[in-house]
Order: structure tokens, then C-alpha cells, then sequence
């Protein structure tokens, strides 16, 4: 089974430290992409500032004509009618249970609890639970959830470890740094670890392809759900430039020896 509990697990960790935090994203309900997001969107970035991107796009969106804004504006009000407004569908189940999760913190504020079940019948995965901490301890219990999953003729689902949002998504990024890791060995021929800090500093130049976003290759602890989402769905490759051959010597960890 898996509990969405909001920002419990973040409040108790932060205890002792300093009140400096870092601002978590907000989730909010959207009414879809607008006719420049969406032309926004379908442009690459790549590892250009994103003011400097953003004032660039603009001002080419401005002089472009109607004609070819028209096909744009079309899409982007077929995305706004769509429930899922675009996003993939484990994405949009995502958003709307961390925002559910977030109205459940502030009720619980107020001294309301609130608490939850849900299954998603179309994959036949295991019950998720939402709700503020007391809802959700009462959620989870063993007897509520069975009797839940019969309900549906899911009885047959074996449970789940219980995983937050948090851990959700460190698991993907953990997946993402193979991925690369893999990429980046058929890339350079080298098996050591992936030098993120040169590529930061500009010292070494990787391009990430096969997504159309234009995502830049970077340290994955740095991506958003959605950009993990994306790069573990897609047939991404990489090309290395000002990468120094001799890194490749003496990096494999097996090495076969003959003797006469």
C-alpha cells in the first residue's frame, strides 16, 4: 500500500535544524497550457540561462505571423478541454494526489482530519492512501484495505510497501543515474562514474537527445518529477565533446591478463 501524508516525514526531519528552508514546488490545479507555453515547451533550451531563453522566446513568439501561431492556439485549447490537460496519466494521478495531500495538511491545521482510499483499477495496482496523518493511520490498517480491494475484485493484489511521494520520487532518480550511467559508458567507452561536476563547470560538453523538451544533461538529483517521468520513458543518447581519451585507461574495474 502506498500513503500520500503531505509534508509529515519533511517536518520531522527538519527538527533541531535551522528555519531556513528550501521552498518546496506547489502543486495547484491548471486549466491547461496556453498558446505560448505550449509554443515554450517545443523549444530546446539547452544549457542557455533561462531568462535570457525565456526573453528570446518571446520575442520570437511576437513577430511570428497568425497563420503559424494559428496551428499552436489550436492544440493548446485541444489540451485545455483534455481531463489530464496534456500530462501523461501517471503524472496527472500524481499531481492530483499530492495537491489532495496539500488540502489535507491545511484542514488538518484546522484541527480536521481527513483520510482516504484509492485504487487505480486500470493498472490493478495497490491501494493509495491520502489524507493527514491521523486519517492515514487509520486508512492503512489491514482489514480497511482488504475489504477495499475486494470491492473492486482486486483482492488478489498482493500489498505494497508503504512509499511516499519523497521516496517515490528518489527511487526515480536513482533509476535516471543508471540510465545515464549507462549512456554515458556507451558514449566515452569509460566505466567510471559520471563526471557531473566537470560537465556542470563547462569543462566537458554532453548533449542529451531523443526527448523533445531539449532537457540539458545534468546531475538527476536536479530534475523535477516530470523530467524524470520523461527521460525514463524516452530513448535518450548522449554526445560528449572535450572529453579527455585517457580517462578511459585503467577505468575498468575487470582486466584480463595472458602470461606465456
Amino acid at each position: 500500500m502506498q500513503m500520500w501524508i503531505g509534508n509529515k516525514r519533511g517536518k520531522e526531519k527538519r527538527k533541531g535544524e535551522s528555519s531556513v528552508t528550501k521552498k518546496k514546488k506547489s502543486y495547484r490545479y491548471t486549466s491547461g497550457p496556453n498558446a505560448f507555453s505550449l509554443f515554450l515547451s517545443k523549444m530546446k533550451r539547452g544549457t542557455e540561462d533561462k531568462a535570457a531563453f525565456f526573453t528570446k522566446a518571446a520575442a520570437k513568439w511576437r513577430l511570428m505571423p497568425e497563420n503559424e501561431k494559428q496551428p499552436i492556439q489550436e492544440e493548446a485549447a485541444k489540451l485545455r478541454q483534455d481531463p489530464m490537460k496534456g500530462m501523461s496519466r501517471e503524472k496527472s494521478i500524481h499531481t492530483e494526489l499530492a495537491i489532495m495531500s496539500k488540502c489535507c495538511d491545511r484542514l488538518s491545521s484546522f484541527g480536521f482530519h481527513f483520510g482516504g482510499i484509492g485504487v487505480d483499477t486500470a493498472e490493478k495496482c495497490p491501494p493509495v492512501v491520502v489524507g493527514s496523518h491521523l486519517g492515514v493511520q487509520f486508512m492503512i490498517k489491514p482489514e480497511l484495505q482488504a475489504q477495499y480491494t475486494r470491492h473492486f475484485n482486486l483482492d488478489h493484489i498482493a500489498p505494497k510497501a508503504i512509499q511516499t511521494p519523497q521516496e517515490k520520487r528518489e527511487e526515480m532518480r536513482q533509476k535516471v543515474r543508471r540510465k545515464f550511467r549507462d549512456c554515458w559508458e556507451e558514449a566515452t567507452g569509460s566505466k567510471k562514474a559520471v563526471p557531473y561536476g566537470k560537465i556542470k563547470a563547462g569543462e566537458i560538453s554532453v548533449e542529451l537527445s531523443g526527448m523533445q523538451s531539449g532537457v540539458p544533461f545534468k546531475d538527476p538529483s536536479t530534475y523535477p518529477f516530470g523530467v524524470l517521468e520523461e527521460i525514463l520513458r524516452c530513448p535518450v543518447k548522449l554526445t560528449v565533446q572535450n572529453f579527455d581519451p585517457s580517462e578511459r585507461k585503467n577505468c575498468y574495474r575487470y582486466q584480463y591478463t595472458t602470461t606465456s
